[in-house]
């Protein structure tokens, strides 16, 4: 079982032209309908407000096949997210969680058939969300792989030691992290002795997927670095297109029934990753973050 944790909330898209669409979203909350609509078992665990905007969260997670059984309810508002895109259809986002639902969680109880966790974004960042987030990570057995996606949101973070914090040590028991390139630039901006993929990979990680939108991906090991083009598709815009990439990853993992230890195979690695290339590209063909199903994925990309 892959688990993911953290926010849902809905995106409110603000187009170039001055229209908006409301699309259910959060980084892991995509990454999780990801996994699901890729066939593979997966949970959230996540809180959601018990309104309009929660329930239809909670539908497009049905629909998706998420398993919902780590899903808390409260009476706050589901969080609204304000996605402004500019012309290139790459978003800015500003949040207001200080009376709605996301940060709300407290208590992380994993399930005994974990294989692979995946934390990130504001889960690293809010409270109490984040001591639980740590907590768990803390209690992880030697077989339960970890991926970590800071996936950096600078309009949310306050507390910058305790946000800093929070990443190392998620880093630290982390085997795989995925870095965007505005990723990296926001942490050496925030400390500037952060370190960069190939110093990752010297302490131990035993992957890191340094994604440079268009450019492609650079999956980096201790065997060295390969760069995964990306397809080349008209981006509608680019909302959800690393939490695609990185539940895409994550299903091509489960999909081979591999473990913790075969994150050291560069081929297994490689093709994980050009497989969650092409998912990410149908990602950012379409508005919103709306990851493929595996039938949709297939009929672009025979050859997968």
């Amino acid at each position: 079982m892959i688990v993911v944790v953290g926010e849902t909330l809905t995106d409110r898209v603000r187009r170039p032209d001055g229209t908006t669409n409301d699309h259910p979203g959060g980084g892991p909350f995509n990454t999780a309908r990801t996994i699901g609509r890729l066939g593979q078992p997966v949970q959230l665990a996540t809180v959601i407000g018990n309104d309009e905007r929660g329930q239809l969260c909670l539908a497009e997670l049905a629909e998706s096949r998420v398993d919902t059984s780590l899903v808390q309810r409260n009476e706050l508002p589901t969080t609204l997210a304000l996605a402004t895109l500019n012309a290139a259809g790459s978003a800015s986002y500003e949040f207001d969680f200080e009376s709605s639902a996301a940060r709300q969680l407290s208590d992380l109880r994993l399930p005994s058939d974990t294989t692979f966790l995946h934390v990130g974004t504001l889960a690293l960042v809010l409270e109490p969300f984040a001591t639980a987030v740590q907590a768990a990570i803390d209690s992880l057995s030697d077989n339960v792989a970890l991926l970590v996606d800071p996936n950096c949101r600078p309009s949310v973070v306050r507390d910058v030691p305790a946000f800093l914090g929070h990443v190392a040590a998620a880093i630290a028991r982390a085997d795989v992290v995925k870095l965007s390139d505005d990723d990296l630039a926001y942490l050496r901006e925030l400390d500037g002795q952060f370190p960069d993929p190939a110093t990752l990979i010297e302490r131990g990680i035993s992957c890191v997927l340094f994604t440079r939108g268009s450019s492609g991906v650079d999956v980096i090991g201790p065997w060295g670095s390969q760069t995964i083009a990306a397809p080349s598709v008209v981006v509608a815009d680019t909302v959800g297109a690393g939490d695609s990439l990185t539940g895409a990853f994550l299903a091509w993992w489960s999909k081979n029934r591999l473990t913790r230890d075969d994150l050291s195979n560069r081929d297994c690695v490689v093709a994980a990753t050009s497989f969650a290339v092409h998912v990410a590209a149908l990602t950012v063909s379409v508005a919103g973050a709306n990851p493929p199903t595996m039938a949709k994925l297939l009929a672009a990309y025979p050859a997968l």
